[in-house]
């Protein structure tokens, strides 16, 4: 229950969203590089209304004057189920993260016990299920508050774990990983676990590519005093960003490539050769295509 309202049946989660019209501060940065290499950052700072859930106070905004926001009366917040019942079985662990969150339609008693839980000195309405405390809801003004909910409903969930008395917790394996899968819906366990695995090798795989990406980055960072010089001789001119860039690209693929491969070796002798040979055939064509491009580019006397 959260100001009154009480969640239906089979309920896992119960979100109550609160949120304020507010100034919203945006920025932009614009880079320009001057004559010589030098670079120019410049940053443009503008501000509208609008609805939002994490309002600031508007006194970091970078030009606070006309632009404070009010306090927040009462914050969002998500209420969980600690524990559900699942055959004869009590589940207490990841329970609340099942399920889809789908609104809850406020009706004229619940939001009755809402404004009064509130006790804002603003009118009221209900609108689509919604409370809205302002004095024209087609034309909000600062500091009007809007309050609406979501629930999480499941109907069936299967649990692979470990029996203690007539609850299900986590199992240790050997290697002291804990094992506990909880899904929503009617799951065998071999189709739980190969859930679980696809998930595993998606996360590592998304893990691999983002550390390649901060390889790139830095390699990129090493070269930019390059960009910089290349800019002030003439004779360097064919040196540019783009090459940088590619330069930089080789090495992660070199580097981070055989990374790969080598912990790949012992389990997976193929995919080790497969990434080896992909990682020296885009250093390769990059080497190309430096090269080329140095050849083709004209002399300076």
């Amino acid at each position: 229950m959260a100001l009154g309202v009480i969640a239906p049946a089979q309920t896992v989660r119960l979100e109550r969203k609160v949120e304020q019209f507010a100034w919203i501060e945006e920025k932009q940065t614009k880079t320009d590089t001057k004559l010589g290499g030098s670079q120019e950052k410049t940053t443009q700072y503008t501000y509208h209304l609008d609805w939002t859930d994490a309002p600031a106070s508007g006194a970091e905004f970078r030009i606070p004057d006309g632009h404070m926001n009010p306090p927040m009366p009462i914050a969002s917040k998500v209420i969980r189920q600690p524990e559900g019942v699942i055959g004869a079985f009590t589940v207490n662990d990841e329970i609340s993260d099942l399920g889809g969150a789908t609104p809850v339609l406020l009706n004229a008693e619940q939001a009755r016990q809402v404004s009064h839980a509130l006790s804002l000195e603003k009118p009221v309405k209900l609108v689509a299920g919604q409370l809205v405390f302002g004095a024209d809801v087609a034309a909000p003004q600062l500091g009007d508050i809007r309050v609406s909910y979501q629930a999480s409903t499941i109907d069936e969930a299967s649990v692979v774990g470990v029996q203690r008395g007539d609850t299900l917790v986590p199992y240790t394996a050997q290697n002291g990983r804990k094992i506990y899968l909880v899904e929503e819906g009617l799951r065998t366990a071999e189709e739980m676990f190969q859930t679980a695995v696809a998930s595993n090798t998606f996360k590592t795989w998304m893990l691999r590519i983002g550390l390649m990406v901060l390889l790139f980055l830095g390699f990129k960072a090493l070269f930019g005093v390059v960009d910089v010089i290349a800019s002030i001789l003439p004779f360097l001119g064919w040196i540019t960003a783009s090459v940088t860039s590619l330069i930089s690209f080789a090495l992660t693929l070199v580097v981070g490539g055989t990374t790969m491969a080598i912990a790949w070796v012992y389990f997976r002798p193929v995919l080790a050769l497969v990434i080896i040979a992909v990682a020296s055939a885009g250093a390769a064509a990059s080497a190309y295509w430096l090269r080329k491009s140095a050849a083709a580019a004209p002399e300076t006397t």
